[in-house]
């Protein structure tokens, strides 16, 4: 079902003990925890990795592939993108040219706002409307061409209404594209994830498993309770694992393209910092990671938790 963009897995897992020798630390980095990146998307080649596993190129990010894809030379489209934040993303589409509006909203008032200034300051304003509004309540039914939502829609529940909103509001064979974690919801990692990551776990040095939170060792991860994760964050991943069964009952799906995530997800959780900046120990490391990875995505043995789609409205 999901395809790798002809990229080819290693053959063979590289041993990570192998590739540092025991006892090495890394050189030089960030000396202030607060200061340093705990978000595993911030860990150095894995955004290459990501593109070359969905568009085929490590240069071409998703978006761009998107568009040239499926919107082609087609101009003066009514767009909508979903939990727009800041907006950085909505104004790299609407630089794109081929959009004679293009909707953005989410329910957090004060980056709307920094939205709306954003692109204000670049001259896209006649173009990128932000707005503080949810997706429930927003919008004429058919009134879109296509709809956007890039790491966003597993923040939304429930999933049936949420999807049920976008297909209202697409035009007859408007198109959905959709980046998104498609994981076990709330996060609760399965058996197999557990086991391949605290396997990996212990192939890393101790220094690179300090948790940015606390500083102990980390072995492993867990379930988190269902308490603790609506504590923690009461919409994080609420319905993530209904996502594609939901989309492809109602809509036409194009092509997805799987970017991993099962293992090198949770495996950096509170550890990335160790990663970045990257030193050529941590690059050793950081690629026996992501073949460690490939491995399980070819084999079957785990599955894709993050996808990119391109959808069309059924008739």
């Amino acid at each position: 079902m999901f395809e790798s963009a002809n990229r080819k897995p290693p053959s063979r897992l590289t041993r990570l003990t192998e590739l540092l020798r025991p006892g090495a630390r890394p050189a030089g980095g960030p000396q202030h925890a607060e200061e340093e990146p705990a978000d595993w998307t911030l860990v150095p080649g894995l955004r290459e990795r990501w593109n070359k596993l969905v568009t085929g190129d490590a240069k071409l990010a998703p978006r761009q592939w998107l568009a040239e894809s499926f919107l082609g030379d087609r101009i003066r489209l009514v767009a909508l993108s979903v939990g727009c934040g800041t907006g950085e993303r909505e104004r790299a589409w609407a630089r794109t040219g081929q959009f004679q509006r293009l909707d953005a909203i989410d329910l957090r008032e004060a980056l709307v706002r920094r939205a709306k200034g954003r692109a204000s300051l670049e001259g896209l304003d006649a173009v990128l409307h932000s707005h503080a509004v949810d997706l429930l309540s927003f919008g004429e039914p058919r009134s879109y061409d296509v709809v956007i939502a890039e790491n966003t829609i597993s923040h939304y529940a429930p999933m049936g209404r949420t999807l049920g909103r976008v297909f209202k509001l697409l035009k007859p064979g408007g198109l959905f594209f959709l980046d998104a974690y498609v994981g076990p919801s709330r996060y609760r990692w399965t058996e197999e994830q557990a086991a391949a990551t605290a396997e990996l776990l212990a192939q890393l040095p101790e220094r690179y498993r300090e948790r940015r939170s606390n500083g102990e060792v980390k072995t492993g991860v867990h379930k988190p309770t269902l308490l603790t994760e609506k504590l923690r964050d009461p919409y994080m991943a609420r319905e993530s694992a209904r996502i594609m069964p939901i989309l492809e009952k109602g809509f036409e799906v194009l092509v997805i393209r799987g970017y991993g995530g099962a293992v090198l997800h949770p495996l950096f959780d509170d550890i990335a910092h160790h990663f970045v900046p990257e030193d050529r120990k941590a690059k050793l490391l950081i690629d026996g990671c992501v073949a460690f990875e490939d491995e399980r995505l070819a084999s079957g043995s785990l599955p894709h938790d993050f996808v990119v789609v391109a959808a069309r409205k059924r008739p």
